[in-house]
């Protein structure tokens, strides 16, 4: 401050390359007070996105794994939460390059992003509990996420076109532009929007993806609202059962129906 003051005093004194010289001066210095405070601030949002992800990992293993094996759903939703994290993890790892990289803007984006991830998984997994605790280990209730696609890896999705597909680590990297241009998906890199808007829950920025990163991948044309697995009610079935019973002329079940419902698995052969 001291220093600007005297710069304006040299230029109202008129001596104009004094106080220009003292501006620089200032300038600089003022530059390297904040590269300073940048670096300090990403070094420290460095060291919580790795805290966070130990507690994030540490929260994920102390899930019973043997209820959640019993369950479908629950097995699925941990596989979606288990990826966050190492989606987490790839995150930290930029960050960690950039801030030895001397980009610490960039480093600081990473260590946030990898902190809005670690925090997804802690809301994963107190839902996971929650579903564990309520349903019986043979139920199929919503995915905590949204998400009913298989876990397979590269399996299809429910409903007819759509897949998923899971980010890889490789060269050039895989961005949403690509992945929409590969022909297995639409074979036209402009329609990644489609993939964007499919996945919003899993993206915060389109142009962060992560390897290990799963992504359900829509029709090419279409509704983005991936459709859930028909299940056949009993009731339906029932329905239908009845439904196909021959009937005689009076509405009535025919005796071939009876024969048919006895139990007896094999037909009388002819002698």
């Amino acid at each position: 401050r001291a220093l600007l003051d005297d710069a304006k005093s040299n230029i109202n004194d008129g001596k104009i390359k004094d106080g220009y010289n003292k501006l620089e001066t200032a300038r600089k210095e003022s530059q390297e007070i904040v590269a300073a405070s940048v670096k300090s601030y990403a070094a420290k949002k460095k060291e919580e996105a790795k805290n966070k992800i130990a507690d994030t990992e540490e929260a994920i293993s102390s899930l019973p794994q043997d209820k959640i094996s019993a369950n479908p759903q629950a097995k699925s939703s941990f596989q979606t939460a288990t990826e966050n994290v190492e989606a987490a993890k790839e995150a930290l790892k930029s960050a960690e390059e950039l801030y030895d990289q001397e980009k610490y803007q960039d480093s600081i984006k990473q260590s946030e992003e990898a902190i809005r991830l670690a925090d997804i998984v802690v809301e994963q997994k107190d839902s996971l509990m929650a579903m564990l605790n309520k349903a019986p280990a043979n139920t199929r209730s919503a995915d905590i996420d949204g998400d009913d696609s298989d876990s397979s890896e590269n399996s299809k999705a429910p409903g007819e076109g759509w897949k998923t597909y899971i980010v890889r680590k490789k060269v050039p990297s895989d961005c949403l532009w690509r992945i929409a241009g590969y022909k297995e998906h639409y074979g036209n890199p402009r329609l990644w929007t489609r993939i964007y808007k499919a996945n919003k829950a899993k993206i915060k920025n389109p142009d962060l993806i992560y390897p290990k990163q799963k992504f359900d991948i829509p029709p090419k044309k279409g509704s983005l609202k991936k459709p859930k697995k028909s299940v056949n009610k009993p009731e339906e079935k029932r329905d239908k059962d009845l439904a196909d019973t021959p009937k005689n002329s009076n509405g009535e079940e025919s005796d071939d129906s009876l024969d048919s419902s006895s139990g007896d698995e094999e037909s009388p052969k002819n002698n």
